[in-house]
């Protein structure tokens, strides 16, 4: 239980019940991978994006998808195979980066989106 005050005087304090997380391995590796991130970042000038890969199973092609698609703006990636548990061919990941960017869509949220071609496994992700 803590108590929660607006100032140090305990003025309209009240109390709030913490649930301790079993451990914090996962929340360590994410600031792990948001470390490298931001190193990248400052390092290449924001050119590079940066994906890490703790497996090609499940977890690594999660964290591709995620991280890789929403840095499709950067001129080249950083992927970060350090630890990996293994898992399948990283085939998946080899022919979405070869795709084709097609075009920027237009965003209130942001000035451009990149868009590539859809991943197809008989044309290895190049449409055309």
């Amino acid at each position: 239980m803590l108590k929660i005050a607006s100032d140090a005087n305990g003025k309209d304090a009240h109390n709030v019940t913490v649930t301790p997380i079993g451990d914090d391995l996962s929340l360590r590796n994410l600031a792990w991978i948001e470390a490298n991130r931001r190193k990248v970042q400052e390092l290449s000038g924001g050119k590079l994006a940066y994906v890490y890969l703790p497996d090609t199973a499940l977890g690594g092609l999660t964290n591709f998808n995620r991280y890789y698609f929403a840095q499709l703006d950067k001129q080249g990636a950083v992927i970060d195979e350090r630890f990996n548990s293994g898992g399948q061919a990283a085939d998946y990941i080899i022919h979405a980066m070869q795709r084709t960017l097609m075009s920027w869509w237009a965003s209130p949220l942001r000035s451009y989106l990149p868009y590539s071609t859809g991943l197809d496994p008989w044309t290895k992700g190049d449409d055309r």
